[in-house]
């Protein structure tokens, strides 16, 4: 996805993986929710391969640390704040 927005990798790091450790780009991402006016930034995030999941993107460590996040499982709830 992020390729096809055009968006060229700035590194490499080392990742853990289900397929064991694997090389993964770095590139500088925005994630805008724009129903909740909220935009983050980051000079760097990890790029991975989810061809095939369905899924175009992952809420990740660099997300969820700037949140606090309550999991509710008998409502089935997630809450996020910051």
């Amino acid at each position: 996805m992020i390729r096809g927005l055009g968006v060229s990798p700035i590194g490499l790091t080392m990742s853990g993986t289900a397929g064991g450790p694997q090389q993964q780009y770095l590139y500088p991402a925005r994630f805008v929710f724009p129903g909740l006016a909220m935009t983050f930034e980051f000079s760097r995030t990890v790029g991975v391969n989810l061809s095939g999941s369905g899924y175009i993107a992952l809420i990740g460590r660099d997300v969820l640390g700037v949140m606090h996040m309550v999991y509710n499982g008998p409502l089935g709830v997630i809450t996020l704040s910051i």
